[in-house]
């Protein structure tokens, strides 16, 4: 074989060889390497960090508005957001119980909050500030929503709560004929509506929906709002203090059909100032 032909051909052996196993310029260490990929962080057990844990917050992703309403749900929401959920729940008591009864319950027609006076549909004159009020007129509820919340502010929620339920009250008596009775006076339908409120909230009480320290809550709206000092037959007239917290008692432990009977009227009047 000619060996200048076979030269060329070892030479490259030679360099195959050096080089598939380390020798030469080729580098006998290892070299540089990335980092390892650093591991995720773990999850957030409070996402929205409000306080909640994630498995125990209604809204994991959006924090919990603090003012003093459903403050436990961990969801945004407003002091509106809360009337309005207050009357769809009392409005449900009512149709349920009127159902139960074999009655047709008719639905409140309006739930309106305002921050000025507004005039009614049909009513000449204008709503109150630092009140609320039914009309039968148009079965329509009003409230000055300041005045409710000053009162979640000062007192709690419940509070307010109880002012929707009382207005509802008053829907409740419209219904059943009490104001075109002629058997009952201004004050004795004010009280009338604080015992059907009182029955309401024993539902609720009963459904597991309030929270401790709501009733005592609701004992304090009703002895600021009591009107110690009125003649019995004045139209302004709610009753006293007393009066009206042991109105709410009787609904509350008799139910709808205490704030109907006979006894109820008569006890008011035994007592009237």
């Amino acid at each position: 074989m000619d060996a200048r032909r076979f030269a060329p051909l070892l030479a490259f052996l030679v360099f195959f060889s050096l080089t598939a196993c380390g020798g030469g310029d080729a580098p006998t260490g290892p070299g540089p390497s990335s980092p390892p990929p650093s591991a995720p962080p773990p999850p957030s057990p409070d996402r929205d960090d409000d306080g909640f844990l994630n498995e125990a917050d209604g809204c994991p992703d959006a924090a919990e508005t603090f003012n003093g309403v459903l403050d436990f749900d961990g969801c945004p929401d407003t002091t509106l957001e809360f009337y309005g959920l207050a009357k769809d729940v009392i409005e449900l008591y009512w149709a349920q119980t009127f159902q139960l009864s074999g009655l047709q319950y008719a639905p409140i027609t309006v739930f309106q909050e305002y921050t000025q006076p507004i005039s009614i549909p049909c009513l000449p004159g204008m709503t109150f500030l630092n009140n609320a009020a039914y009309y039968p007129v148009n079965m329509g509820v009003y409230y000055d929503i300041n005045f409710f919340d000053r009162w979640v502010d000062e007192i709690g929620d419940a509070a307010p709560a109880f002012i929707v339920a009382h207005e509802f009250g008053h829907h409740i008596s419209h219904l059943l004929g009490f104001p075109a009775s002629g058997l009952v006076n201004a004050k004795e339908l004010e009280l009338q509506a604080d015992c059907f409120a009182g029955a309401f909230f024993a539902a609720a009480d009963e459904a597991e929906l309030l929270d401790e320290g709501d009733l005592l809550e609701i004992a304090e709206g009703l002895i600021r709002v009591g009107d110690p000092g009125l003649p019995w037959f004045s139209p302004e007239g709610h009753g006293t203090p007393l009066q009206r917290v042991l109105a709410a008692d009787i609904g509350f432990t008799n139910g709808p059909d205490g704030c109907i009977s006979a006894d109820f009227f008569v006890l008011f009047e035994t007592t009237r100032e």
